[in-house]
């Protein structure tokens, strides 16, 4: 088995040769019994997940979710492969008594959101689980929470017992997980969000304006929130703002820099100049630190 941190996220693999069986019983949970959640996707075979009287049936790209506070059990009649995905149950930004309802379910990768959360899984504990260290950690675990919190979303608002105020607030939460997702598509509008959502663009823009916010208006904060994350990391330093600003679907540079500077106060370019120069200081100082210590 490995295991990796990804952010707020662990990334595990369980690779065997062989059928197995594995319990988690009532007496591993009295022993310990973390609040965390955990989603498995077959990366190869076959296998089956049983909690909560439910049983998930899975192939190769499917994934599930199981509750580590209540006993599950796993089964293969073969050798397979798995990948794991372990968060805090807060992390998920979800009702867990609706979460509940999930456990032991099989999502498909090979449709819809599910195969846009399979892939990226698949890709995730592919190169992550096979490297000795990550790169951009935290955006990664920040996204694969999003990414999942989306696609369970998408499978409670079928659930008929909902009420009004609990679906529009997973359409909300659906509806801005597909935008994250799709951030870097210049072609992402309104009415695309509103098809994929299955609902009416009318109602979509009225959901958003009961937060307070427009769709367009919540595609362009969020693009420039990366953005601006961008701007400040050493590792983006050798690419153009313009460059930059494009990677985030902002085709006109001087479009970019006139809302940029109207949310953040100050011209893109002043802004990434201010952060890495705060940060050669900093590790400037504390070179000359270590350097005291070691010579004390």
């Amino acid at each position: 088995m490995r295991a990796r941190t990804v952010g707020a996220i662990q990334l595990t693999e369980v690779v065997a040769s062989h059928s197995m069986v594995a319990n988690r019983t009532p007496r591993l949970i009295q022993r310990h019994a973390p609040e965390l959640l955990k989603v498995n996707i077959v990366r190869r075979g076959a296998c089956v997940f049983s909690q909560d009287g439910r049983q998930a049936t899975l192939a190769m790209g499917d994934y599930v979710l199981n509750d580590a506070a209540r006993p599950y059990e796993f089964y293969s009649a073969e050798g397979f492969q798995l990948y794991g995905v372990i968060i805090p149950r807060e992390k998920l930004r979800l009702p867990h008594q609706r979460l509940m309802h999930l456990t032991a379910q099989r999502f498909g990768g090979r449709d819809g959101l599910g195969s846009l959360v399979s892939a990226f899984l698949l890709q995730l504990g592919s190169s992550q689980l096979s490297v000795s260290r990550s790169a951009g950690s935290v955006h990664l675990g920040d996204t694969v929470i999003d990414m999942l919190t989306a696609s369970f979303a998408e499978r409670l608002s079928a659930l008929p017992e909902l009420g009004p105020s609990t679906r529009k607030a997973l359409l909300l939460r659906q509806s801005q997980m597909f935008i994250e997702a799709r951030l870097h598509d210049p072609t992402l509008d309104v009415a695309t969000v509103a098809r994929r959502s299955h609902v009416s663009v009318r109602y979509l823009q009225k959901i958003f304006e009961e937060q307070g916010h427009t769709v367009s208006g919540w595609i362009r904060s969020r693009r420039l929130e990366g953005c601006r994350k961008d701007l400040a990391s050493v590792e983006f330093s050798d690419k153009s703002v313009g460059s930059l600003a494009a990677g985030w679907a902002f085709t006109n540079t001087a479009y970019f820099s006139r809302v940029f500077k109207a949310v953040y106060g100050v011209a893109p370019s002043a802004y990434r100049a201010r952060l890495l120069a705060d940060a050669g200081d900093q590790r400037i100082d504390g070179c000359q630190t270590g350097s005291n210590q070691r010579f004390t």
